[in-house]
């Protein structure tokens, strides 16, 4: 299964929806789906972070930064911007 473009920022804005928490983007990609092998998982994972830039720039989505036990240590998740009801609402059309 080949995930990419425009079905693939809908999937990551629905799993985000559907989610009481901010995601990262491994947790993302584990949410949409599962390949076999190590390699086919990271290049998904790699689709998604092209994907979230591009939510990002339009204003779709938000990003936290979680620290993890450390104090420089920083995981990026990301969240739904509140009151945005579709991609296209955001864009503006």
């Amino acid at each position: 299964m080949e995930l990419y473009g425009t079905y693939l920022s809908y999937l990551i804005k629905k799993k985000l929806q559907t989610a009481n928490k901010a995601l990262s983007v491994r947790e993302l990609a584990l949410l949409i789906h599962i390949y076999e092998t190590r390699r086919e998982q990271y290049n998904l994972e790699r689709r998604v972070r092209a994907s979230i830039i591009k939510l990002l720039e339009n204003k779709i989505i938000s990003l936290e930064p979680h620290r993890m036990g450390q104090k420089n240590i920083f995981v990026t998740k990301y969240k739904i911007n509140g009151g945005q009801k579709s991609i296209g609402q955001a864009q503006g059309l």
